[in-house]
């Protein structure tokens, strides 16, 4: 058995004189994909949930529209049935605008569509003042600056520096092509 450590993949191993190194997690990227990953699952279930619910109470509104139009004359279950008829012929339209808005104008399709949903007057005011106030400015996102080894810094070079030497001074054409010339003919083996 061998004196060393198993360590795990993503930590690098500790050079001696040097800090221990230790593995960098992106902490918020993976708090967002773990509340991603369970908001996909729990819209699943709540989603089977809600229609197997939808079913029974649209089975037991069914039940309750039968017994009551059974109570009824035949002139009462014929003007009932008129009225939902136009009730729904009603809905129908309404979904006819509102598609024709949302091609026409898509941007405000979807707060066209809620303004709607309110029947009354007041509520739709509400809403109308509730899009009009002025929203707070949203905190930009915080940039992650990536960690620079002080070993090894990152390097300085730009378009407007130009490459620079070790030592800071810049590299230039003429610098080039006598170091080039220093080097003659010596084979590219003695380079390595």
């Amino acid at each position: 058995m061998s004196d060393e450590t198993t360590q795990p993949e993503s930590q690098a191993p500790a050079v001696e004189g040097s800090p221990a190194a230790t593995p960098v997690f992106d902490v918020a990227k993976i708090k967002s994909e773990l509340v991603a990953a369970l908001d996909v699952k729990m819209n699943e279930r709540i989603a089977g949930i809600q229609s197997s619910y939808q079913a029974q109470i649209n089975e037991r509104d069914q039940t309750i529209r039968d017994l009551k139009l059974a109570a009824m004359s035949a002139d009462e279950r014929e003007s009932v049935t008129e009225q939902e008829g136009e009730a729904y012929v009603a809905d129908l339209e309404r979904k006819v605008r509102l598609a024709e808005i949302g091609k026409k104008y898509p941007a405000i399709a979807e707060q066209f569509e809620k303004l709607m949903n309110f029947s009354e007057g007041d509520q739709q005011a509400e809403y109308l003042a509730s899009l009009l106030q002025p929203k707070a400015p949203e905190p930009e996102p915080e940039q992650q600056v990536p960690s620079v080894d002080p070993n090894n810094p990152a390097p300085t070079a730009s378009r407007l520096t130009g490459d620079r030497l070790p030592d800071g001074t810049p590299m230039t054409a003429e610098f080039a092509e006598q170091f080039l010339k220093s080097l003659g003919d010596q084979p590219i083996s003695r380079w390595e």
